[in-house]
């Protein structure tokens, strides 16, 4: 609860986005770009510089354009994640020309007719941007970086944020597309809302902040004050999901609502309180429990659906087998 309020509430911040970029800024001395010649530190310091564009971007969309500042945070992330995989992950940049090569490619198919630009020209050009492997997928750089870093915030962001904003806004998948449904059915062109503004801010400055001190370690700078602006920013980055959820709960914690579902909960309660629930057989105690809990969600609005009668049956189990005797050993009575 303390995460999500410190997320909710104003955090500005300038003097201190200013001061952190300016020392993000100084970490990048990779110029002129040395192409061919460059380092895996000196590809980190290149997505270092995307962040630095990729903030500002950030910072400048409005209150209306949530979708846009949504696609700027996922684009951080994914940006951040690949950015600490040429820290931990690779000490050469042959995956990177042959994720060139491949990308030259996919680009150049289209326009392959045969005779002025045929396949096989395709293919020699792009054998000499590079071959052999690739870059690994983004979930692996993060599951990487964590594991080699002994800092799990890859794998969170990753989790906690890049997946959501794949699922919901990035691409057309049912879910994102369903957010054009309104609660009564009706359609809407503006989409519902799955995350806010300043928790996206929040994600593509802890993710400028994250690169930029993992580079200024490396490089064997001082790093309390981007220490300080990534720690901020990461604990109030709230995931998509709890935004998501927060608001499923505001539309259904209606008065009426809430009535409708004291009855289920104080039945559970009593069955619990009184003993009942100890003294029943384990599948009679799982099929109560399961009936009250799928009261619970109908009374919130549910209709009943696959996915309310697996999540009850879920919980059924799990509030079934709490509540054996301390004699009743593990619960083998439902083995």
């Amino acid at each position: 609860m303390v995460i999500l309020l410190a997320g909710a509430l104003p955090y500005p911040d300038p003097r201190r986005r200013c001061a952190a970029r300016r020392a993000a800024e100084e970490l990048i001395d990779c110029e002129p770009w040395p192409g061919d010649d460059a380092t895996p530190l000196e590809i980190s310091q290149l997505a270092l510089l995307r962040l630095l564009y990729l903030q500002c971007e950030a910072h400048r969309c409005t209150r209306r354009q949530r979708e846009a500042v949504a696609l700027l945070a996922r684009a951080a992330v994914e940006t951040a994640i690949t950015g600490l995989y040429w820290l931990y992950g690779e000490q050469d940049i042959k995956p990177a020309s042959s994720e060139n090569a491949k990308s030259f490619r996919r680009l150049m198919a289209p326009l392959a007719d045969g005779e002025s630009i045929s396949e096989e020209m395709i293919e020699e050009v792009a054998a000499t941007i590079g071959s052999g492997r690739g870059l690994p997928s983004l979930r692996d750089m993060a599951e990487l970086v964590s594991e080699r870093s002994g800092r799990d915030a890859a794998g969170d962001l990753y989790r906690r944020v890049y997946i959501p904003l794949s699922t919901f806004v990035a691409h057309p998948s049912g879910m994102a597309l369903l957010r054009h449904v309104a609660p009564e059915d009706e359609l809407s062109e503006a989409p519902s809302s799955i995350w806010s503004r300043r928790a996206a801010l929040h994600a593509a400055d802890a993710c400028m902040g994250l690169l930029a001190l993992e580079l200024a370690e490396q490089k064997e700078r001082p790093a309390a004050m981007l220490t300080r602006y990534a720690n901020a920013h990461m604990k109030r980055t709230i995931a998509p999901l709890a935004i998501l959820l927060g608001g499923a709960m505001r539309h259904n914690l209606r008065p009426h609502r809430l009535a409708r579902a004291l009855r289920p909960m104080a039945e559970l309660w009593r069955y619990y309180r009184s003993g009942r629930a100890v003294l029943d057989p384990y599948p009679e105690r799982e099929a109560r429990i399961n009936e009250l809990l799928l009261a619970v969600l109908v009374a919130f609005g549910g209709e009943g659906s696959a996915a309310e009668e697996a999540i009850a049956r879920h919980y059924a189990a799990e509030l079934a087998r709490s509540a054996d005797a301390p004699d009743r050993g593990s619960g083998g009575e439902h083995g």
